[in-house]
């Protein structure tokens, strides 16, 4: 469990540890749970051997919705595989999974990377219907994604912190980006400015990742 927290909190270093402990146990783990931590641990590395772990134990699973779950979030995230990712998700749309609303959250998230908007707008109510839309953000990206701005910044202002300060960064990345999509360079300079030393209290990668964000801004500066 530590060991996900940290994956998701993207401190993959101290997920390596824990899942290597956990490895190290496993023989006394049922054939499901050593299956789980296998794909676990697979995460951390190459995409397709990931991949594979997760498809191989929702396949013995079909009930086990994690592993559809995870499958279609690496599969969008880190493969940019949309379809492949949006069939395995659904596969984990049952009222049996305590997850139910975190999955319509990632099903609305494909949807509207594929500009599929209505769909996009199924999944994401459902999503918050069920409590199961985590911080919220995509809710704010659909209506920027059609450019309604107004409606977009009132969604980011009910984005909800998730508690872990790498997570709550990325609400950074639509308040320098609501401004830019308008024609307004010096918000979005100053956004990014700010975002900076945000990102520096987390930690000097954070804060490098921001500084390279507002260094491309000045690309865009108009003459």
């Amino acid at each position: 469990a530590i060991g996900r927290i940290n994956l998701g909190g993207e401190n993959r270093a101290a997920a390596r540890v824990h899942f290597d402990k956990a490895l190290a146990l496993r023989d006394r783990l049922a054939t499901r749970e050593r299956m789980f931590v296998d794909a676990l641990s697979a995460s951390l590395g190459p995409i397709e051997p990931s991949l594979e772990r997760w498809r191989t134990l929702g396949t013995m699973y079909p009930d086990f919705y994690a592993a559809h779950a995870n499958y279609a979030l690496f599969a969008f995230n880190d493969a940019n595989r949309y379809a492949d990712a949006a069939e395995e998700a659904r596969k984990a749309l049952s009222n049996f999974s305590p997850r139910l609303g975190n999955t319509h959250y990632l099903l609305g998230t494909i949807a509207l990377a594929q500009e599929d908007f209505e769909a996009a707008d199924r999944h994401l109510a459902a999503a918050r219907d069920l409590d199961g839309d985590m911080m919220g953000l995509v809710h704010a990206d659909a209506f920027a994604a059609r450019r309604q701005f107004g409606r977009a910044e009132e969604a980011l202002a009910a984005v909800k912190r998730s508690g872990v300060a790498s997570n709550d960064l990325s609400i950074e990345i639509p308040r320098i980006c609501l401004p830019l999509d308008q024609g307004r360079f010096e918000a979005a300079r100053k956004a990014a400015g700010t975002a900076i030393g945000r990102a520096d209290a987390v930690g000097q990668l954070f804060g490098d990742v921001y500084r390279g964000i507002a260094l491309s801004l000045e690309s865009l500066a108009p003459d």
